[in-house]
């Protein structure tokens, strides 16, 4: 589902002129005004929200939260900021840097054969499934932790949350060949702008890579094209563009990991960040910092890992985070 997620607590009612504020926010980045914000419980509307593709973003909430949902297409997790902002008249910026200009490693039709080659010969690692009902949307879960969690520790604690989360569920051996991928933007969040300006860092064999080369990869890897992920197919040649349809669901990476950075917004009580799930494990770690916690969230298809097993993935990632610190739910 390529539509992500942010949910603000402001602490104080949303807006009276939200609906207005909405209907020129879409039209503005090109598409139709959309539905009015709807009113709900929060983990409904994340649910719903996530599903809805009918216009660029939609909005629900309850007295004092916000739920944004946008369609990747149209904006990246700092796009997303930058709507907030505009939804709400709160400011807010982050630290995140962006990759700037870094070259992807090949282009487009190489990196999806590659991918394919790589589906044949050495499949990247994947969590068992842990879902029982046939549900179309998405399970959301979060915690917190104090301090600064960076994306280099999400990445090497995630690998091994992964391992663990296998081995509890019946794996005799640890995984081989885990692959995160790391949304990033490529701008900086001082100024965040109504865009999808994201880039795709992909890290194989994490489960080889300690912190110091995760953060060596993370600063020079090259980025990697989103054709190969399955999000536009368009390249490659018919027989490559089926094949990768075939595939879809295991060309993806064991987890994606995404990272708001350090975000500074007067009169928020709080951010949470869910990016986009896809083909592989399907299962996503969102994180974002605010006023000295950092929320962790996970997101998967509800279908195939439900709310109790990625809440246990969460625990294992915290147990797993350097100098493991204590977790609190929201």
């Amino acid at each position: 589902m390529w539509n992500i997620v942010l949910t603000a607590d402001l602490g104080a009612h949303v807006p009276q002129d939200l609906p207005q504020r909405l209907r020129d926010l879409n039209l503005e980045l090109g598409g139709v005004p959309g539905t009015a914000p709807i009113v709900g419980e929060i983990a409904d509307l994340r649910r719903r929200l996530a599903l809805t593709e009918d216009a660029p973003v939609t909005v629900g909430h309850d007295a004092h939260t916000i739920v944004i949902s946008a369609h990747h297409h149209y904006l990246d997790g700092l796009g997303l900021l930058a709507a907030f902002s505009r939804l709400t008249g709160r400011a807010a910026t982050s630290s995140a840097r962006g990759v700037g200009d870094r070259a992807e490693a090949v282009g487009a039709r190489v990196a999806q054969l590659r991918r394919l080659a790589e589906v044949a010969l050495t499949p990247p690692a994947r969590i068992p499934a842990s879902g029982s009902r046939d549900e179309p949307w998405d399970s959301f879960v979060e915690v917190r932790v104090p301090g600064r969690v960076g994306t280099t520790d999400l990445v090497v604690a995630g690998t091994r949350a992964a391992e663990l989360f296998s081995l509890r569920r019946g794996r005799r051996r640890a995984p081989r060949h885990t692959a995160v991928a790391v949304g990033a933007s490529r701008t900086g969040g001082a100024e965040a702008t109504l865009q999808d300006n994201s880039a795709l860092l992909r890290l194989r064999n994490t489960e080889r890579l300690g912190p110091v080369e995760v953060g060596a990869a993370l600063r020079s890897q090259p980025t990697e094209s989103v054709t190969a992920t399955g999000r536009d197919s368009a390249g490659g040649g018919s027989a490559a563009r089926l094949a990768t349809r075939i595939l879809a669901p295991r060309l993806g990476s064991t987890l994606l990991v995404s990272h708001l950075g350090t975000v500074t917004a007067a009169d928020v009580a709080g951010f949470t960040f869910h990016p986009v799930t896809g083909g592989g494990t399907g299962i996503s770690i969102g994180a974002v910092t605010h006023a000295g916690t950092t929320t962790l969230s996970a997101r998967g298809r509800a279908r195939r890992h439900g709310e109790e097993a990625l809440s246990e993935l969460l625990r294992l990632l915290v147990e797993s985070l350097p100098g493991s610190t204590e977790l609190t739910e929201p």
